[in-house]
């Protein structure tokens, strides 16, 4: 489990293993995508493109 704090701006830290599984850099952009559980998923935009595009399986983040 990984926990990030909201700063007052709205901003976070995305943990570091998260960053590492998603293989995030700064700068890069990511998708929050409500599933219908509720639960919040985040997902690289690289990899949820690569996904449409049908060439790879993206991989999903921890549900937020």
């Amino acid at each position: 489990m990984n926990l990030a704090k909201m700063s007052t701006n709205g901003q976070i830290t995305v943990p570091m293993e998260v960053r590492h599984e998603l293989q995030l850099k700064a700068g890069d952009k990511i998708l929050f995508i409500r599933n219908k559980n509720g639960e919040v998923i985040m997902q690289s935009l690289h990899k949820a493109t690569v996904s449409v595009l049908g060439t790879d399986t993206p991989k999903t983040g921890t549900a937020m």
